[in-house]
Protein backbone atom coordinates (compact mmCIF):
# COMPACT_ATOMS: atom_id res chain seq x y z
CA UNK A 1 0.00 0.00 0.00
CA UNK A 2 1.25 3.28 -0.88
CA UNK A 3 1.44 6.54 1.48
CA UNK A 4 -0.99 8.89 -1.27
CA UNK A 5 -3.16 5.78 -1.60
CA UNK A 6 -3.84 5.73 2.00
CA UNK A 7 -3.75 9.32 2.69
CA UNK A 8 -6.28 9.83 -0.34
CA UNK A 9 -8.99 7.18 1.11
CA UNK A 10 -8.99 8.06 4.62
CA UNK A 11 -9.00 12.03 3.27
CA UNK A 12 -12.39 10.36 1.62
CA UNK A 13 -13.56 8.62 4.93
CA UNK A 14 -13.43 12.48 6.73
CA UNK A 15 -15.51 14.38 4.65
CA UNK A 16 -18.49 12.52 6.41
CA UNK A 17 -17.52 14.68 9.91
CA UNK A 18 -20.45 17.03 10.55
CA UNK A 19 -22.73 15.54 8.32
CA UNK A 20 -26.51 14.24 9.76
CA UNK A 21 -26.41 10.37 10.19
CA UNK A 22 -29.84 8.37 10.49
CA UNK A 23 -30.60 4.98 11.66
CA UNK A 24 -33.32 2.42 11.02
CA UNK A 25 -33.01 0.11 13.45
CA UNK A 26 -32.95 -0.96 16.06
CA UNK A 27 -35.06 2.14 16.21
CA UNK A 28 -35.29 5.36 14.03
CA UNK A 29 -32.97 8.28 15.07
CA UNK A 30 -31.13 10.96 13.49
CA UNK A 31 -27.75 12.34 14.79
CA UNK A 32 -24.71 14.28 13.95
CA UNK A 33 -21.41 12.80 13.04
CA UNK A 34 -18.84 14.99 15.32
CA UNK A 35 -15.47 13.23 14.39
CA UNK A 36 -14.47 10.20 12.78
CA UNK A 37 -10.71 8.22 12.70
CA UNK A 38 -10.45 5.94 9.44
CA UNK A 39 -7.82 3.19 9.11
CA UNK A 40 -6.96 2.35 5.40
CA UNK A 41 -6.14 -1.18 4.21
CA UNK A 42 -6.10 -3.23 1.04
CA UNK A 43 -6.28 -7.43 0.39
CA UNK A 44 -5.68 -8.56 -2.63
CA UNK A 45 -9.10 -8.08 -4.09
CA UNK A 46 -10.23 -5.05 -2.23
CA UNK A 47 -9.50 -1.97 -0.09
CA UNK A 48 -11.66 -1.23 3.57
CA UNK A 49 -11.82 1.71 5.42
CA UNK A 50 -11.92 1.06 9.10
CA UNK A 51 -13.65 3.79 11.38
CA UNK A 52 -14.33 4.94 14.53
CA UNK A 53 -17.23 7.41 14.66
CA UNK A 54 -17.96 9.96 17.23
CA UNK A 55 -21.86 11.16 17.09
CA UNK A 56 -24.19 13.00 18.51
CA UNK A 57 -28.01 12.42 19.37
CA UNK A 58 -30.19 14.12 21.44
CA UNK A 59 -30.18 11.28 24.21
CA UNK A 60 -25.95 11.82 24.27
CA UNK A 61 -22.81 10.92 22.70
CA UNK A 62 -22.30 7.26 21.06
CA UNK A 63 -19.14 5.87 19.57
CA UNK A 64 -19.56 3.58 16.54
CA UNK A 65 -17.04 0.68 15.20
CA UNK A 66 -18.08 -0.03 11.40
CA UNK A 67 -16.05 -0.20 8.46
CA UNK A 68 -16.33 0.99 4.38
CA UNK A 69 -15.82 -1.58 1.63
CA UNK A 70 -14.86 -0.12 -1.38
CA UNK A 71 -16.49 3.35 0.01
CA UNK A 72 -19.62 1.62 0.17
CA UNK A 73 -20.68 2.13 3.97
CA UNK A 74 -21.13 -1.30 6.05
CA UNK A 75 -23.75 0.19 8.22
CA UNK A 76 -25.75 -2.94 9.19
CA UNK A 77 -22.65 -4.52 11.32
CA UNK A 78 -21.59 -1.80 13.20
CA UNK A 79 -21.31 -1.14 17.00
CA UNK A 80 -22.89 2.05 18.06
CA UNK A 81 -23.37 2.36 21.79
CA UNK A 82 -23.01 5.29 24.72
CA UNK A 83 -20.18 5.92 26.04
CA UNK A 84 -20.73 4.55 29.32
CA UNK A 85 -22.03 1.62 27.86
CA UNK A 86 -18.58 0.94 26.06
CA UNK A 87 -16.80 1.70 28.81
CA UNK A 88 -18.42 -0.90 31.22
CA UNK A 89 -17.94 -3.77 28.59
CA UNK A 90 -14.46 -3.17 27.77
CA UNK A 91 -14.11 -3.25 32.00
CA UNK A 92 -15.82 -6.58 31.69
CA UNK A 93 -13.89 -7.72 29.10
CA UNK A 94 -11.06 -6.79 31.10
CA UNK A 95 -11.83 -8.58 34.08
CA UNK A 96 -12.86 -11.59 32.64
CA UNK A 97 -10.32 -12.33 29.80
CA UNK A 98 -6.92 -11.98 30.11
CA UNK A 99 -6.42 -11.19 26.15
CA UNK A 100 -8.72 -8.03 26.37
CA UNK A 101 -6.90 -7.10 29.35
CA UNK A 102 -3.41 -7.70 27.46
CA UNK A 103 -4.92 -5.91 23.68
CA UNK A 104 -5.83 -3.14 25.88
CA UNK A 105 -2.68 -3.02 27.91
CA UNK A 106 -0.87 -3.13 24.87
CA UNK A 107 -2.88 -0.24 23.38
CA UNK A 108 -2.42 2.04 26.19
CA UNK A 109 1.37 1.15 25.95
CA UNK A 110 1.55 2.18 22.32
CA UNK A 111 -0.17 5.15 22.85
CA UNK A 112 1.89 6.23 25.38
CA UNK A 113 5.00 6.18 23.69
CA UNK A 114 3.40 8.72 21.23
CA UNK A 115 0.98 10.93 23.30
CA UNK A 116 3.48 14.00 23.79
CA UNK A 117 4.33 13.74 20.30
CA UNK A 118 0.88 13.62 18.77
CA UNK A 119 -0.98 15.98 21.49
CA UNK A 120 -0.53 19.09 19.44
CA UNK A 121 -2.69 17.20 16.58
CA UNK A 122 -5.64 16.75 18.99
CA UNK A 123 -8.65 18.77 17.84
CA UNK A 124 -11.36 19.77 20.76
Amino acid sequence: MNRTEKYKEEEWALKAVGCPVNFKEPYKRKGILLDRVPSYFRTSDSFYINIIDLIEFKDGIYIRFGYYRRHIFAGQTTLTEPINRLTDIFVKAMVEKKWFYDFIENVCSRAEKIKDLEKSKWKK
